[in-house]
C-alpha cells in the first residue's frame, strides 16, 4: 500500500503496530495462514505447533511479525521516499509441509489429481504466490477494525499552546495535570445552560465556607486567575457576568438540553478516578473542537 504523504502513513502505523500486538490472538494468526479454526474461534485440540508474535524496531522503521511452525506474515513500514511511503504486507512459507496443492503425484503425469504436500522447489512457485496473497490480504483486512479518529494525544497537542487574551499572553492549559480539575468543574450539569460565574467554581473547588472577608476574598482571586486560561480559547463565550462554551449553544436539542458533554458532578480531587478521567475527555473535545479550534 502506497501513501502519498509520510505523515499519514507516521500517523497511523503506531495504532497498526499496537493493535497487532495486544488484539490478534492464537486462532487470529492461524486464520491469516489458511489455517482451519473450530466454530467458537480456537484451536483444533490436535494442534501442536508454535504461533509466535514479535515486532523489531531498527532504524528503518518498526517490523511486526506473527508466525506459525515457521511460517510467517510480516508488517513493515520502512520504505519512506519523496515520491510516497509504503506499507508492506507479506507472507513467508518456510515449512511447505503445512500447505497443499492439488496436483498430480510426482512422476506420474497422467495420474490423477489431489490435495498434495506443498513442494519445497520452485514447481509448485504459482501455489506459493496464491497463498501469500491471500495470507497478507487477510491480514491487511484485520486492521479495518483499528480506529482512526482523532487521539487524546492530537487533541492535548492543540490545546497545549500559549494564547494571547486582551494583549496579554496566557499559558497554555494541562488539562491531565493542572487544570484537569478545573475542566472537570465546569463540566457540571449545573452550567450547561446558564454558564457559571465565580462563586459557582469557589463552591466547587472551596467547599468550606468562612467568614473571613480577606480569605473569600483569596479564593476569589485564585478563580479569576483561572478564567483567563478559558477565555483565551476561541470557543468560549462571555455572556455578561457568566461564562459558557460556546459549543453548548449550538449543540441543543429542541427541550434546550445540551448534547454534546457526559453531564456529572465530581469534586476537584475526584477527577482521580479513571471513570470520571474519562468523562473529562468530553471537557477536551469542546475545548479542541476542529471546528472552532484555529490554529
Amino acid at each position: 500500500m502506497v501513501f502519498h504523504h509520510a505523515a499519514d502513513l507516521r500517523q497511523f502505523y503506531p495504532r497498526w503496530v499496537n493493535h497487532a500486538m495486544t488484539t490478534f490472538s492464537s486462532p487470529d494468526v492461524m486464520r491469516f495462514l489458511g489455517k482451519h479454526i473450530n466454530s467458537n474461534g480456537q484451536l483444533h485440540q490436535d494442534f501442536s505447533g508454535e504461533v509466535v508474535s514479535d515486532f523489531k524496531r531498527r532504524a528503518e522503521g518498526v517490523r511486526v511479525k506473527h508466525s506459525v511452525n515457521g511460517n510467517s506474515v510480516k508488517l513493515y513500514d520502512k520504505a519512506y521516499t519523496p515520491k510516497g511511503s509504503v506499507l508492506r504486507a507479506e507472507a513467508t512459507i518456510h515449512n511447505a509441509d503445512d500447505f497443499r496443492v492439488y496436483r498430480r503425484k510426482e512422476g506420474d503425469r497422467k495420474g490423477p489429481r489431489a490435495w498434495r504436500r506443498l513442494r519445497r522447489g520452485t514447481a509448485d512457485i504459482y501455489r506459493r504466490a496464491q497463498l501469500s496473497h491471500k495470507a497478507a490480504a487477510r491480514y491487511l483486512d484485520a486492521f479495518a477494525t483499528v480506529d482512526d479518529t482523532t487521539t487524546l494525544d492530537q487533541l492535548l497537542q492543540r490545546l497545549e499552546q500559549p494564547r494571547q487574551w486582551r494583549g496579554r499572553r496566557v499559558r497554555a492549559l494541562r488539562p491531565l495535570a493542572d487544570d484537569r480539575a478545573l475542566l472537570s468543574a465546569i463540566n457540571h450539569g449545573e452550567f450547561a445552560i446558564h454558564g457559571f460565574r465565580n462563586r459557582d467554581l469557589r463552591a466547587i473547588f472551596f467547599r468550606q465556607t468562612t467568614d473571613d472577608k480577606q480569605q473569600r476574598r483569596r479564593h476569589s482571586a485564585w478563580i479569576s486567575r483561572k478564567l483567563p486560561l478559558l477565555r483565551s480559547r476561541p470557543d468560549h463565550q462571555n455572556r455578561g457576568h457568566t461564562s459558557l462554551p460556546a459549543n453548548l449553544q449550538r449543540s441543543q436539542d429542541h427541550r434546550g438540553y445540551p448534547k454534546c458533554v457526559t453531564l456529572h458532578s465530581c469534586a476537584a480531587h475526584a477527577c482521580d478516578s479513571p471513570t470520571n478521567r474519562s468523562r473529562c475527555v468530553d471537557t477536551l473535545k469542546i475545548f479542541a473542537n476542529e471546528k472552532d479550534f484555529g490554529s
